[in-house]
C-alpha cells in the first residue's frame, strides 16, 4: 500500500477525519510539513499549548503522562508507528496537551498546524459542522470518564 494511502486510512479512523473524502485529506496533507526528529526527541510535552497535530510517516513515538526524568513516575499510554496520528485534539480544542510525545527512534512526522486546519474548515463549512459535533461528543465522553 502506498504511504499516502496508509496515512489517509489512519486519518479516516479518527472521528474528526472520518467523514472527509480522500481528496480533502490529501489537501490537508499538502499543507502539512514533513519534519525529521531524532531518537529521544520531545515532539510535544504535557501541559504545553496545543497548536498542531502529528502524523507519523516513519518511526515510533511514545505517548505518556507524567515525567520522563530519571526517578520520576511516568505512565505510558501508547506506542505509535507509521501512519498513526497524535495530538489531533489540538486542532479543535484550546486546551493544553494532556500527554507528552517522545520519539523512540529516528522519525519522519507530518506536522499539521491548527491555523492551516482552521483555514481548511472555513472553506468547507458543512464538514466543519460535522467535525464540531463529533468533537463536542468526544470531549463530553472524555470529561465523564475523567471524573469517575
Amino acid at each position: 500500500m502506498p504511504e499516502e494511502n496508509k496515512i489517509i486510512l489512519g486519518l479516516k479512523a479518527l472521528p474528526i477525519f472520518s467523514e472527509m473524502q480522500d481528496s480533502d485529506i490529501a489537501n490537508i496533507l499538502s499543507v502539512s510539513v514533513l519534519q525529521f526528529f531524532p531518537a529521544n526527541y520531545f515532539v510535544m510535552r504535557e501541559n504545553e499549548p496545543g497548536d498542531f497535530m502529528c502524523i507519523i510517516k516513519k518511526g515510533q513515538v511514545e505517548i505518556f503522562k507524567g515525567s520522563d526524568e530519571i526517578g520520576q513516575q511516568k505512565t505510558e499510554l501508547a506506542v505509535l508507528a507509521d501512519g498513526e496520528v497524535f495530538g489531533e485534539m489540538a486542532l479543535i480544542s484550546n486546551r493544553p496537551r494532556n500527554a507528552s510525545a517522545k520519539t523512540i527512534d529516528d522519525a519522519e512526522i507530518f506536522i499539521l498546524k491548527k491555523t492551516d486546519f482552521d483555514k481548511f474548515l472555513q472553506e468547507n463549512s458543512s464538514l466543519a459542522s460535522k467535525i464540531s459535533h463529533d468533537i463536542i461528543e468526544r470531549m463530553k465522553k472524555n470529561e465523564s470518564t475523567e471524573t469517575v
